[in-house]
């Protein structure tokens, strides 16, 4: 668009045709510039202000009445100097009909003021340089953010290079597209033999997991402290602790995957050995318990090893219910010494992608049996919705065994009892719930129930459900007990997805 002088700014006319009927009147040109939201001035050929609006003021933080006095080089930034005298020079030359360009002005204060100028050179008639009609977009308060977000991304990146733990992004196709110093610390690699690797190049032994972590992440799920093995460049192997969660775009579409990884190894030992320490301290406590507990079935044992032996002609009936005696008693000491160890045990056990529904399926023939025996019915109801999860099979098998076990004893003939699976979505974990209608407990001996050696049953080791209480520690499960006296138990075990 070009305005022309008629008068003094008569009319607003379209450049490539001159001649044309005015698009706009003078008036209402001077009603737009004088209330233009962008900074406008008229700027004469030797640089001074000829006509200005209140915004230009503003940004500047001037009066009208300082600024005509200036010329238009007195605000404009040494740095940007050249680069404006050169477009000016463009256009008085008919090089340039208008340019747009970001520069800094000072204000009156004089600090800088970014902005993006819309120049325009406005000629008389004749041909002959008359007016440069400009433009200020005040881009300063854009600027500050822009500088803000660079300062924070900085920082952001220093953060990320300087934590000590491992972190890598990968795509949605499982591609590594980004590793931290931590990360190349730990494993040994380079980001030249890294980057771009898929993580299907993974050894055999942890392939597997990768791919299942990757492919839960992938579909908006967060997992936090999942342990395992991963191995260096040199073949190393290293106990590492992953946490991995989506990362998502504005729209809430999931465009990569980013895990934490903390090498665990030291810490794995040092634990241990603190285990150990504890361990040790348990067994001084426990000490006059196991060893009256041991003490009583071997002393059923020699009593009846010395009257086997006292009295030879014994009938076979008699002689055949002692033997059953004896048995019965080893098993029990047996039962009592497999408890202890399973308890005291301090290990990695190795997990495998398991369904607890596939699990419980495999054991309900044992637990009917069971339950038939002691005239107690079962029902199983299972979520066909639960997703698999990283389990020991033997533990959780153990783990449901002693628990239903307890609900049995605790049941006379007639009692029932309830399994049931449900998948917690939004809480994402599997719930496994054991519901017995035995004679309950009272409240103030539910917190002792995972103590070693409490127990309430005449023939009870009391290690049974402290066992349960260690393998939910190893899974990361959290265990509860609801019971009502002369009602009935609920056992609920909560495992992370």
């Amino acid at each position: 668009m070009l305005i022309t002088k008629m008068g003094q700014f008569n009319h607003f006319y379209d450049r490539e045709d001159r001649g044309a009927t005015p698009l706009i009147s003078e008036e209402d040109f001077s009603v737009i510039f004088d209330h233009s939201s962008e900074g406008m001035a008229f700027i004469g050929i030797d640089g001074r202000f000829v006509k200005l609006n209140q915004r230009l003021c503003q940004i500047l933080g001037y009066t009208k009445d300082e600024l005509i006095r200036l010329k238009v080089i007195d605000i404009i930034h040494s740095d940007d100097l050249a680069g404006c005298f050169l477009k000016r020079e463009q256009m008085l030359n008919n090089e340039l009909f208008a340019y747009i360009e970001k520069v800094d002005l000072l204000n009156k204060q004089g600090e800088r003021v970014s902005v993006i100028i819309h120049s325009l050179l406005l000629r008389n008639e004749d041909g002959s340089p008359r007016y440069f009609l400009i433009q200020f977009h005040d881009v300063t308060s854009l600027q500050l953010m822009e500088e803000d977000l660079s300062v924070t991304t900085k920082e952001l990146e220093s953060i990320y290079e300087s934590v000590l733990d491992g972190i890598i992004v990968l795509d949605n196709k499982g591609n590594i597209t980004k590793v931290n110093n931590g990360f190349k610390r730990i494993f040994g690699w380079t980001d030249e033999e890294i980057i771009g690797q898929n993580i299907s190049n993974a050894p055999d032994d942890t392939k597997k997991v990768d791919e299942y972590l990757l492919k839960a992440v992938l579909e908006g799920k967060t997992f936090k402290n999942y342990e395992t093995i991963k191995q260096c460049k040199g073949g190393k192997c290293l106990n590492v602790s992953i946490s991995a969660s989506p990362l998502r775009n504005d729209d809430g579409d999931i465009i990569a995957s980013v895990a934490v990884i903390r090498d665990i190894t030291e810490s794995l030992k040092m634990k241990e050995v603190m285990n150990r320490a504890e361990k040790l301290n348990l067994v001084g406590q426990m000490t006059a318990s196991i060893t009256h507990e041991i003490r009583n079935p071997l002393a059923v044992i020699r009593g009846f090893i010395q009257l086997l032996r006292k009295d030879r002609v014994l009938e076979e009936e008699t002689r055949q219910k002692y033997f059953d005696l004896v048995l019965n008693e080893l098993d029990r000491t047996n039962s009592l010494i497999s408890d202890f160890l399973s308890l005291s045990q301090t290990r990695m056990v190795p997990k495998e992608n398991l369904n607890l529904n596939d699990i419980l399926n495999g054991l309900y023939p044992i637990l009917s049996s069971e339950g038939n025996l002691k005239g107690v019915s079962f029902d199983i109801d299972l979520d066909h919705k639960v997703p698999s999860l990283f389990m020991n099979e033997r533990e959780i098998k153990q783990l449901i065994l002693n628990i239903v076990q307890n609900g049995i004893d605790a049941m006379a003939p007639g009692g029932h009892m309830h399994i049931s699976t449900k998948f917690m979505e939004e809480l994402q974990y599997v719930r496994l719930q054991i519901t017995d209608s035995g004679s309950g407990i009272p409240e103030k001996y539910i917190d002792k129930l995972f103590d070693p050696f409490y127990t309430s049953k005449t023939n009870g080791t009391g290690l049974g459900l402290a066992v349960c209480k260690s393998i939910c520690d190893g899974h990361n499960a959290t265990i509860k007990v609801d019971s009502t006296f002369n009602v009935g138990t609920t056992i609920t075990i909560d495992f992370p997805v």
